[in-house]
């Protein structure tokens, strides 16, 4: 008679299930902006930044200037 821990471990359980096959290829390299264009950007984060510190346009500008410059 099987035990619940050797139940737990059997090959229908969940940790044995294969998922969605994993994308093939190299990651795709993201654009990088030209400096004026991250200098905009920045410039346009601290004026968004200085009306309110917490604002959800503020934080993508944030996203985007860390992924792009």
């Amino acid at each position: 008679m099987s035990s619940p821990f050797q139940k737990s471990f059997s090959n229908k359980s969940p940790l044995f299930q294969h998922g969605p096959p994993h994308p093939k290829g190299p990651k795709k390299p993201t654009e990088k902006w030209s400096k004026e264009k991250c200098d905009a950007k920045r410039k346009e984060l601290k004026k968004e930044i200085a009306k309110d510190p917490y604002s959800e346009f503020g934080s993508i500008l944030k996203e985007q200037i860390a992924k792009h410059c």
